[in-house]
């Protein structure tokens, strides 16, 4: 996949990987958002989208399901019950 072309999510797109790193890294033009950590987590998605538009940025809850995959095509976000970004989103 090139870094101009996007996957839509859902599906799940994984050229094989076990592991995030490196795997979905040359797929991706950005991999981390270190700086969205306690942003709000529609912001966080809009600005993951836009940095990267090869992803889709998927919040998670407290409470919900893990994902049981790696999707170089997704990034997760996990927000706490008042909606902010509790960790680093990357892709995966």
């Amino acid at each position: 996949m090139s870094t101009s072309e996007k996957h839509p999510y859902p599906p799940c797109w994984n050229p094989g990987c076990v592991d995030e790193v490196p795997c979905c890294l040359p797929a991706t033009p950005k991999f981390t958002w270190p700086e969205l950590r306690g942003v709000d987590g529609q912001t966080a998605k809009a600005t993951i989208e836009k940095e990267n538009p090869v992803v889709t940025g998927v919040i998670k809850s407290p409470g919900d399901a893990p994902f049981g995959d790696i999707c170089c095509n997704r990034v997760v976000i996990h927000v706490d019950n008042g909606g902010v970004v509790k960790s680093i989103p990357m892709v995966g």
